[in-house]
């Protein structure tokens, strides 16, 4: 959990829409979701969770994601 104004909140994966893809979930956009968390961030695990549309993408270490860009956008604007 990380802390933030006082208070805590669990890390969320994030939906691979958040991170670039389409929706339409083709195997190219994947890849490149894959290829930038692991060449940006040092990802050592990239899963995604589901079979069809909008899926969460299990990224490991979890530390990753606490990140700016996987805070939740009224967190971004309170700073």
């Amino acid at each position: 959990m990380s802390t933030y104004h006082g208070g805590t909140r669990k890390r969320a994966y994030p939906l691979c829409t958040q991170l670039g893809c389409s929706g339409t979930c083709s195997q190219q956009e994947h890849k490149q979701i894959v290829d930038y968390l692991i060449d940006t961030y040092g990802a050592e695990k990239v899963e995604y969770m589901g079979k069809k549309g909008e899926q969460r993408v299990l990224i490991e270490p979890i530390q990753i994601l606490d990140q700016d860009e996987f805070r939740p956008n009224e967190l971004l604007q309170m700073t």
